[in-house]
């Protein structure tokens, strides 16, 4: 069930040893965390082990159902768990977490989500907690799905840095309905990201992300940034309370690489393709797929550089709010505007770049108009 890492220690003495492995197996069964045989005194210290996530919070397999969130809580040398491994089809309804130990400050922590396998029910979340400042790493080879007012996959880190990367799908078919059920989070969609204090987030997507009642990707950083890589279809509902993407950071920086599409579940250039809830921070946007729908940005120095298409129109809000700063536009790429530009200084029109103004189906008689615009250079030909 498990898979034991073991490493050397110091000897203590056949007493003491003995005593103490008697100790380390009481406390495994204890917690929840399963040795699986005796341990040689002599390695116990140095251990550290692989759990799956058929593991539930007290420990048991398969006599409660599985957990939903993995959360490391403290550092324990003598019996660590630095990875769980999701390597069979189960559906989790637990919510309640398994707790596990870490075995040092600086050790990485990871998940792992094995092609083909399927992961439902509440879905799964990884969490470091109680200001541990280990990293996270989680890459998803294979399903992680949810219909539940929860976050279908959900990294928390608290300082070290978050890393997620992988070809997997990762899906959320809830409704949104009012009232939430009552474990329903403060937000929720299909991938969340989090992380506290200096810690950086990085995502590379190789796989499709939606959500049809929430927001496909959230990321959120205090004093660290956020980098997100895409490569593949993100698609959530893209109102106001829930865009496509929506990016929070105190001080950070927010950086976006769109080789894929970003667009919303019914494919409309009004809705709200990436946003940040808070005026802090800032937003990087370079554009070399298919960006359809409006933008919400910071009062940061906002950058957005287009080498692909972007199609956006007036909805809930202007196509495109840059925020307050001195924010710019740099296009190489199609723009196809029937909009409003708001918060805008700068627009550098480059070498291919060509804008399309008011010819978006459905968009009316609405033009291209910008009241902030400063400096507009076109060079484009």
């Amino acid at each position: 069930m498990f898979r034991i890492i073991a490493g050397s220690a110091r000897a203590d003495g056949l007493k003491r040893g003995a005593t103490r492995a008697l100790l380390l197996a009481s406390t495994a069964l204890a917690t929840g965390i399963f040795a699986g045989a005796m341990v040689n005194p002599q390695t116990a210290q140095a251990q550290a082990q692989v759990s799956r996530c058929t593991l539930s919070p007290t420990g048991s397999q398969g006599r409660s159902p599985p957990a939903r969130t993995f959360a490391w809580v403290n550092v324990v040398p003598s019996f660590p768990t630095a990875t769980v491994t999701c390597d069979t089809p189960i559906t989790t309804n637990n919510l309640s977490p398994a707790q596990l130990f870490v075995p040092s400050a600086p050790a990485p922590l990871a998940g792992f989500i094995s092609p083909g396998v399927t992961v439902g029910g509440a879905g799964l979340s990884f969490e470091v907690r109680n200001n541990l400042s280990n990293s996270l790493s989680v890459s998803n080879a294979g399903t992680v799905t949810t219909a539940r007012a929860l976050n279908a996959l959900q990294l928390i880190g608290s300082g070290g840095d978050v890393v997620y990367t992988g070809n997997g799908s990762v899906t959320n078919t809830g409704s949104g309905t009012s009232p939430l059920p009552p474990e329903a989070e403060t937000t929720y969609g299909a991938l969340n990201i989090t992380n506290t204090g200096t810690g950086n987030v990085f995502a590379t997507i190789g796989g499709n992300i939606s959500a049809t009642g929430g927001t496909a990707i959230a990321t959120k950083t205090e004093k660290g940034n956020s980098t997100i890589n895409i490569n593949s279809i993100i698609q959530g509902i893209g109102s106001v309370a829930n865009p496509v993407i929506s990016a929070t950071s105190v001080t950070g920086t927010t950086t976006i690489n769109n080789s894929g599409v970003i667009r919303s579940t019914n494919g409309d250039a009004k809705d709200l393709a990436i946003s940040s809830p808070v005026t802090t921070g800032q937003i990087v946007i370079n554009n070399a797929g298919t960006l359809l729908g409006r933008i919400s940005l910071t009062d940061g120095n906002d950058v957005f550089n287009n080498i692909g298409t972007w199609t956006a129109s007036d909805g809930a809000g202007p196509a495109a709010n840059f925020g307050g700063g001195l924010n710019t536009l740099n296009n190489s790429g199609t723009i196809n505007m029937a909009s409003t530009f708001a918060g805008i200084e700068t627009i550098n029109n480059g070498v291919g770049g060509v804008i399309n103004a008011g010819n978006i189906p459905g968009a009316g008689s609405a033009m291209f108009t910008t009241s902030k615009v400063q400096t507009v250079n076109n060079v484009a030909r």
